[in-house]
């Protein structure tokens, strides 16, 4: 695997600052609003249930029949909190692979792909376990092709932690983390200020 690296804030200038669009400033407001307005998936995905060793099993949508496309490179997406195949930036990553010749994948954690999972566990950022057999079992039901994984928010916090934890020995070849939330403390507690009402229900 590639070595790990960061990007110093100070190489970008203040033109690649983030300005929201005009009206939703807010950024609660912001992360609710792709789901108002939801692009569908545009693609006929491949769906596969892959059991755990511990009997549970992780939904995956495939671009194409994995079977049939051994030879391509590969995209691995981790999903947000509660997220899905069906969010934008994860059906609109894995279009953009498939595009340009590549299979890609989203990894559903557990309960996340619209069925409830067996086992009393559930996902979380610092759970690596499932992703680390996915990635394993890929190389190993597959053969070896160059391997991408990319994380987004909680999905991101996880491969962080992941990548962390087995660096080279993980077999992927590039990782990109997206929008994670490190500081999961101070996250909690701006979530339960913005919605306390509706963490206080969910939780």
């Amino acid at each position: 695997m590639a070595q790990i690296t960061t990007t110093d804030a100070n190489e970008f200038s203040s033109s690649a600052e983030f300005i929201p669009m005009r009206g939703f400033s807010n950024c609660h407001l912001q992360t609710m609003l792709p789901r108002l307005f939801r692009r569908q998936v545009k693609f006929t995905p491949y769906w596969q249930r892959l059991e755990l060793p511990d009997g549970d099993f992780v939904d995956l949508a495939w671009s194409e029949n994995p079977a049939q496309a051994q030879h391509k490179p590969r995209l691995v997406v981790f999903h947000g909190l509660e997220g899905s195949l069906n969010s934008p930036y994860a059906h609109g990553l894995v279009e953009a692979a498939q595009k340009r010749g590549w299979l890609g994948v989203v990894m559903h954690f557990r309960g996340c792909s619209g069925e409830p999972n067996r086992m009393h566990r559930i996902y979380h950022s610092g759970e690596t376990e499932d992703a680390s057999w996915f990635l394993r079992w890929l190389q190993r039901e597959f053969g070896h092709a160059p391997t991408a994984a990319v994380g987004y928010s909680l999905g991101g916090n996880m491969l962080a932690c992941l990548l962390a934890k087995e660096g080279n020995d993980l077999p992927v070849d590039a990782a990109v983390i997206v929008s994670a939330p490190f500081m999961l403390e101070a996250c909690s507690y701006h979530m339960e200020k913005a919605f306390p009402a509706f963490i206080s229900v969910t939780c």
